[in-house]
């Protein structure tokens, strides 16, 4: 029997390669054992290759939801960018408990937010440019 989650796959899950990721999911609730190993399974839509990787359920609040990091370059590494299938199994007894979709991309550049660069001056109360 499939869950509700399996029958309609509407979670996308943002990774950014190079960089630590927080993803949320709920895969708990469906598990069987008392303290499950969650394995993660990504398959490259294209390519159809596939990257697996045991990750620790890291929320403090299992009833409601499941925090997972994903260290993209340090606990799995993603060949591709672009569209991946996800499923999350219980390691011990394989049975799937969430599947969706993930999009993994490069890591965003940072903003440069300080600017040292004056654009206006302004001396006894009028403005120059």
């Amino acid at each position: 029997m499939y869950s509700k989650a399996l029958k309609n796959p509407r979670k996308m899950l943002i990774i950014h390669k190079a960089l630590g990721n927080l993803i949320t999911v709920t895969a708990t609730e469906l598990a069987t054992e008392q303290n499950p190993i969650f394995l993660f399974e990504f398959t490259h839509q294209q390519s159809g290759e596939q990257v697996s990787v045991v990750l620790q359920n890291e929320s403090m609040s299992t009833q409601r939801f499941d925090e997972f990091v994903i260290d993209e370059g340090d606990n799995v590494t993603f060949p591709y960018t672009g569209d991946y299938t996800y499923r999350i199994k219980e390691q011990q007894t394989g049975r799937i408990l969430e599947i969706g979709r993930a999009l993994v991309k490069e890591a965003k550049a940072p903003d440069n937010a300080y600017n040292d660069q004056v654009t206006d001056d302004i001396y006894n109360g009028e403005q120059a440019n």
